[in-house]
């Protein structure tokens, strides 16, 4: 399926440019592979009307801008993230948003800047509880008894803690707190394509 045309934005190209470099580490930050990372930025790029290309590694993403004998080259440093669907959904939406027109580029960076701030939903107390009743229930699941079913807890609030601490570095906090599997991220990610793909709706459609 081919790429709608390009949709009309207001601001120029560098708020274009700084709106998919910001999207890329939102992107990476989710839990994303490299390989869906860069056709997502491929396919948003070709929508807001930029020549651009794309390698992305687990610590870095490159993004070149033009053509090839008038190219702007950018470096940003990532770190590996685990998989958020909350966020996933919300940086769906300011994309969209962004395309369709509701949002400029500029304002959809600042809405992920914004995002990136935001504190944690759940409070330190009730994440280490939910760890603990966790491996409390897994640990009875298996038939243990009451010796086995404390262990489990203490360990999994142990698990919880180092996962939420900044005592790991971010890449092992991301592994030791995402219950999803690396696969679900993969087919997650999948309908991003698809989705961008599809041509943006205009106010003026409905007249």
């Amino acid at each position: 399926m081919s790429l709608a045309p390009p949709a009309e934005h207001p601001g120029d190209e560098d708020s274009a440019i700084a709106f998919l470099l910001r999207l890329g580490r939102s992107l990476h930050a989710l839990g994303h592979s490299s390989q869906r990372v860069e056709e997502m930025l491929g396919d948003v790029a070709g929508r807001l009307g930029l020549v651009g290309q794309f390698f992305t590694t687990p610590t870095s993403i490159f993004a070149a801008f033009g053509t090839q004998e008038n190219q702007r080259t950018y470096l940003s440093r990532v770190e590996p993230g685990e998989l958020h669907l909350e966020r996933l959904g919300r940086v769906q939406a300011v994309t969209h948003d962004v395309l369709d027109g509701r949002l400029s580029p500029r304002d959809g960076t600042l809405a992920l800047d914004a995002m990136e701030r935001e504190p944690a939903r759940w409070g330190l107390g009730l994440t280490l509880l939910a760890f603990g009743v966790s491996g409390a229930a897994a640990a009875r699941f298996l038939g243990g008894g009451l010796p086995e079913v404390a262990t489990a807890s203490v360990m999994a609030m142990l698990t919880g803690w180092l996962a939420t601490s900044q005592v790991l570095p971010a890449s092992a906090r991301a592994r030791s707190s995402s219950p999803w599997p690396r696969s679900s991220s993969r087919h997650w990610s999948q309908a991003w394509p698809r989705a961008f793909h599809s041509p943006p709706t205009s106010p003026r459609s409905a007249d």
